[in-house]
């Protein structure tokens, strides 16, 4: 059906792990706004957006169960977050 045959078992192709982070990343910087940009935020959203690339190495093994689960929800919430800014 997809490129990963079980769900249990890791991305082969680490397409899922790459895509996580960069929704994670995608959604932590759309989310700091001019009105709520602070200096405890700056830091915050720097360290958690170099975070979410360095924890790859760490969970690149995870199955691909737990990232489509990730992803979905992340997923999830960029669609809030959009309909909430209109």
């Amino acid at each position: 059906m997809l490129w990963f045959p079980n769900l249990n078992e890791a991305d082969p192709y680490l397409i899922l792990p790459l895509m996580g982070a960069s929704l994670n990343s995608f959604n932590l910087t759309r989310g700091i706004t001019k009105e709520n940009e602070h200096w405890f935020v700056n830091r915050f959203r720097t360290f958690f957006s170099v975070l979410q690339f360095f924890h790859l190495p760490f969970t690149h093994a995870w199955p691909a169960g737990a990232w489509l689960y990730w992803i979905s929800s992340s997923g999830f919430m960029f669609v809030q977050s959009s309909l909430m800014r209109k």
